[in-house]
């Protein structure tokens, strides 16, 4: 489990310091080695590049030494963390949404799929893509929200490209385990009716 903090307390010439947990739990034991290699922080001296300062932000997995005293241990700084993430997520995203639009022109143009599920399509993503703004705000205003079934049952009729652009672009249901593991499997159900179809004569 993943925990998050801010660095309460620094010492950049030793590299060790404390991160006091949002919880408002004991102070934890910080040390640079903690960090993962992909998310480490300079130290002192060593360039223009990213250095720790207290009030930092960051994530990380709860340890105890041998005395029972906890420390953080594969520490991530926060913001290097969502950009790491938003560039994975960008990049799949992209290359999906991409080879999706091929594929429905491929099949399009060829005669295997009616130009009308093109646009069916278009059509479901717009809508799917208004949905999740819509909940979004009404999140940020603690409004009524729209349910997580409905967004994937639009999901499911074929809103999903939609649905991946709002996960990205609005930064909405994009970090949530469960509801992601849903997503995919609806997304998942959709190509497959799909490809059904059109392997089906007279569909």
């Amino acid at each position: 489990m993943r925990y998050q903090g801010k660095i309460k307390q620094w010492d950049d010439e030793k590299g060790y310091g404390f991160i006091l947990p949002n919880d408002g739990s004991r102070q934890v034991f910080l040390h640079i080695k903690s960090f993962t290699r992909r998310h480490a922080p300079t130290r002192k001296g060593a360039g223009n590049q990213r250095r720790l300062i207290p009030g930092d932000l960051v994530t990380y997995v709860l340890g105890k030494d041998a005395q029972g005293r906890p420390f953080a241990n594969e520490v991530r700084l926060v913001g290097e963390e969502v950009r790491a993430e938003n560039g994975s997520g960008w990049a799949l995203t992209g290359t999906l949404l991409l080879a999706f639009g091929l594929f429905l022109a491929y099949v399009s143009f060829s005669g295997a799929l009616s130009t009308l599920m093109v646009k069916y399509y278009l059509a479901a993503s717009l809508l799917t893509f208004v949905v999740y703004a819509l909940d979004k705000s009404a999140a940020k205003r603690a409004a009524w929200r729209t349910q997580e079934s409905t967004l994937h049952l639009l999901a499911l009729a074929g809103g999903w490209p939609g649905a991946l652009m709002a996960q990205q672009l609005l930064r909405h249901k994009s970090s949530k385990p469960s509801f992601r593991r849903v997503f995919w499997l609806t997304l998942c159900i959709n190509l497959a009716i799909l490809s059904w179809l059109i392997m089906t004569p007279g569909q």
